[in-house]
């Protein structure tokens, strides 16, 4: 549960968490009660403790770091069900094996390599559990209840099923591993950082206070996005899908980026990945074509030097596939239609969308 707790809070596991976490499943095994039934709790379902530790060790290999709270508190709801489809094996078998942890020591579990062998190593496949939650997915789109099948509600929602495609492509032998999109290279300076869209909104149209700005420290640089650190004395919420607006990191005044990925440690130094999702944001004013609400988004133009389509980010609650608003911006507006979204974080969509006529 501790484990698990800092996971949400994206602290890291340090040696020592590891240690007793491998140790106590070791005791367990050398002891003879590994998978004996256990109520942790009176009135709490019956468990194991090689259930227990084979949802913590999947979880860590989902990479919690890259991850929004809410996902990973969900993806822990669906190890209770799924963890009992991976099991513990003594012999090395790197044809069909995937996953390795030595129960003896103060590491997580890795990726399987030949070396990685003696009595304490402990290795497992994942082809049953990845197999199930492709089934699992399948039948959510046909309509089937997730709760029918001892999942979360939310479960069914496009996000949701995108995630478990995606923990499937972390835990496949099939899917290769993700490469960087741009090399990076270190980098000391200090950048001023605005936290959350509509402050990066104000920001861009030169109406935030001061008090709004962060000062982070740029780690290494690449050309699609940043590694930064700060330091803090509180629990500030930063979250993974957060978008922040970047000064002085390119050659505009103001780039907007979208934080990847978050490491704290217990001393309230905390690392950051940000990725540059644009140099040259555009605020514009949208309004639905069907109310006259209006509210404001970020507009990033083509960029043809890495690839990047135009886009819009916008909040969520005002997205919807298919969509149509009128676009205002530097004076010239538009009638546009949104294309399904490109991403959601927790509060914002990232979406193309296609100009059906100029107004």
């Amino acid at each position: 549960e501790q484990a698990r707790w800092a996971y949400l809070r994206y602290l890291e596991l340090d040696s020592r968490t590891w240690r007793n976490l491998n140790r106590l499943y070791l005791f367990a095994e050398q002891k003879g009660f590994a998978t004996t039934p256990l109520q942790p709790y009176s009135g709490a379902e019956f468990t194991d403790v090689r259930r227990e530790y084979m949802q913590l060790l999947m979880l860590a290999l989902a990479v919690p770091e890259k991850l929004q709270p809410a996902q990973i508190d969900l993806v822990s709801q669906w190890l209770k069900r799924w963890a009992s489809r991976v099991d513990l094996e003594n012999q090395i078998k790197p044809s069909r094996q995937l996953f390795a942890i030595n129960i003896a020591g103060s590491t997580p579990p890795k990726r399987l390599r030949r070396d990685m062998v003696g009595e304490n190593w402990r290795y497992w496949f994942t082809e049953t559990l990845t197999l199930h939650i492709k089934e699992t997915i399948e039948k959510l789109q046909q309509g089937e209840d997730p709760i029918a099948l001892g999942l979360p509600a939310e479960s069914n929602q496009a996000a949701n099923l995108d995630l478990m495609q995606h923990l499937i492509n972390l835990w496949s032998r099939d899917t290769p591993a993700p490469v960087r999109k741009s090399e990076r290279h270190a980098s000391q300076k200090s950048i001023k950082v605005t936290r959350g869209l509509d402050d990066v909104i104000s920001h861009l149209r030169g109406e935030a206070p001061d008090d709004t700005h962060s000062n982070w420290s740029i780690d290494n640089q690449s050309a699609t996005g940043i590694g930064v650190n700060y330091q803090t004395t509180r629990d500030d919420e930063l979250q993974v899908g957060e978008i922040v607006g970047m000064d002085g990191i390119g050659m505009n005044p103001v780039s907007v980026g979208i934080v990847r990925r978050i490491t704290k440690k217990r001393d309230g130094h905390v690392n950051v990945g940000i990725e540059t999702i644009s140099q040259t944001p555009i605020v514009v004013e949208l309004t639905p074509l069907l109310g006259n609400r209006s509210f404001f988004g970020v507009y990033s133009p083509e960029n043809t030097t890495i690839n990047q389509n135009r886009f819009l980010v916008l909040p969520q609650a005002f997205f919807a596939d298919n969509r149509e608003f009128r676009l205002a911006a530097q004076g010239k507006s538009y009638r546009i239609r949104l294309s399904p979204a490109l991403e959601h974080t927790a509060n914002t969509s990232l979406a193309n969308f296609s100009v059906l006529e100029k107004l």
